[in-house]
């Protein structure tokens, strides 16, 4: 694949990604996105495709929590650690282990479990964004390696 399709496929891959966080105007328009990435070097570009390509910068979405805690994978799981864990924690905790992963209602066992995977993809989300920034916005890296970019505020 030759540079200008693998910037522009990047670029593409981007702006997916900022849309499903609603921020996609954070990024600069495609052709200009597509042009920075090509001067930003190989690495530069390896780094944000490996970046795409890992699960925890996305967010799950209900279907996908509802497959997770479907009833086959929690049975497998349950006495995988019961296995493991009963010399150590004990009947009692075995037993409230039991409770909570099967007689929980499946939706909001996934519920549970999409709103906390989703907060932290947001946190990977909004940590990747600034390495992107980075890499693409010259006056912001500036101001971090001048110490003038203040994270908090």
């Amino acid at each position: 694949m030759n540079l200008k399709t693998e910037s522009e496929n990047l670029a593409g891959r981007l702006h997916s990604l900022y849309r499903i966080y609603g921020c996609e105007n954070d990024l600069p328009a495609h052709e200009e996105l597509t042009a920075k990435l090509e001067s930003a070097g190989a690495e530069v570009r390896r780094s944000f495709q490996h970046e795409l390509s890992k699960d925890q910068v996305y967010p799950l979405s209900l279907e996908e929590a509802l497959e997770y805690v479907s009833p086959s994978k929690r049975f497998l799981e349950f006495y995988g650690t019961v296995f493991f864990a009963l010399p150590i924690l004990g009947p009692s905790v075995i037993t409230l282990a039991f409770k909570e992963s099967f007689l929980k209602p499946k939706t909001e066992k996934a519920q549970g479990l999409m709103k906390s995977y989703n907060y932290d993809a947001r946190k990977t989300f909004e940590q990747f964004k600034l390495e992107v920034r980075y890499e693409i916005d010259e006056d912001f890296r500036e101001k971090v390696e001048s110490g003038l970019y203040n994270p908090n505020g």
